[in-house]
């Protein structure tokens, strides 16, 4: 028995994109706890992800820095009982929120690293507010893909 493997080029038809999923897009947020002073162990629900999205990575923007200690946790919770989390870190954990820098969900070993599917509709991410903060600015990416059949 002979295996072959055909390789598409782009144009060849079938490597097209189709109508039915398979497109990519970003979800962002901005926060700024200048305008509206976050508590300590609040939850800011970010997105509520659809059904058969896959997330490949997160990414966390540190525009302006918090004036006190704070640090801010990525992950997701279920959307019928919002702070009930599936997993508090999936995405990343105990990021410094009185430093300037972008984290991403790719150089950590959170357990979604590698990206996480969402078969139903029924969670959203969240990010936790460690402690209190007054000052920070930050964004907060989602890079998915849709992967509806």
């Amino acid at each position: 028995m002979t295996t072959s493997v055909t390789s598409w080029a782009v144009g060849d038809g079938d490597a097209l994109p189709s109508n039915r999923g398979g497109k990519c897009f970003v979800l962002h947020k901005h926060i700024d706890a200048s305008e509206t002073n976050i508590a300590a162990a609040a939850i800011v629900k970010l997105w509520e992800i659809p059904a058969n999205t896959r997330v490949m990575e997160t990414i966390v923007a540190i525009r302006t820095v918090e004036d006190s200690t704070c640090t801010v946790t990525l992950g997701d919770y279920v959307t019928a009982t919002p702070t009930t989390e599936v997993d508090l870190d999936g995405y990343e954990a105990s990021m410094d929120a009185e430093a300037a820098v972008a984290y991403s969900s790719l150089d950590g070993g959170a357990a979604y690293a590698t990206g996480r599917f969402y078969l139903t509709s029924l969670d959203y991410i969240g990010l936790l507010f460690n402690n209190a903060a007054d000052t920070v600015v930050l964004d907060v990416y989602a890079v998915c893909v849709d992967c509806r059949p």
